[in-house]
């Protein structure tokens, strides 16, 4: 990942825990998610240049859980821990923003899709996002290990339309051909 797209991921990120001034991670990944999938049935294209993985308390973009745990090192991880303070003692799964995101790394659509998701779903409890998050593409991907949710089982499952499918098809064709997946 360059350095423009891991600025530009950091900023959505950074565009969600402002709406809340800081979130747990867990909620975050879950507005993340749903963002995620109405964005790829809509448009057939990501939000978020990530891999969700099937956890077991549902989705989670791999590369920003990994930034966040400081697990290993990722492409966005210095970005993040610029922008976002982790919490401590018992807030540990909060992240605070810093700073305002900058809005133009953010399209419109992409502000609209996300403040839907956060609408839709900040409120709901734990196990109410655990229990909307755990689709048929979920339980297949956590069956499978712990797996990549694929973009297009997940816009299929979301009932995207035949031209969204078709370009997530196509831009898995090319970035496969060209070994940038």
């Amino acid at each position: 990942m360059d350095n423009f797209t891991a600025k530009k991921y950091v900023e959505h990120v950074l565009y969600i825990l402002n709406k809340a001034g800081g979130l747990d991670y867990y909620k975050l990944f879950k507005i993340m998610y749903f963002a995620q999938r109405s964005y790829l049935k809509e448009y057939g294209l990501s939000i978020f240049p990530d891999k969700f993985c099937a956890l077991p308390n549902g989705p989670a973009p791999s590369m920003l859980y990994d930034a966040i745990k400081q697990s290993q090192y990722t492409p966005i991880t210095t970005t993040l821990n610029e922008a976002v303070v982790k919490g401590s003692d018992d807030a540990f799964y909060m992240l605070i923003p810093t700073r305002q995101a900058d809005l133009k790394y953010i399209s419109q659509a992409a502000r609209d899709t996300i403040d839907w998701a956060y609408d839709n779903y900040f409120p709901k409890t734990f196990n109410q996002l655990k229990d909307e998050s755990h689709t048929k593409v979920w339980e297949e991907a956590f069956n499978a290990g712990g797996k990549e949710m694929l973009p297009y089982d997940i816009a299929r499952e979301a009932g995207a339309n035949s031209e969204a499918l078709e370009s997530i098809q196509n831009d898995l064709s090319f970035k496969q051909a060209f070994q940038c997946a």
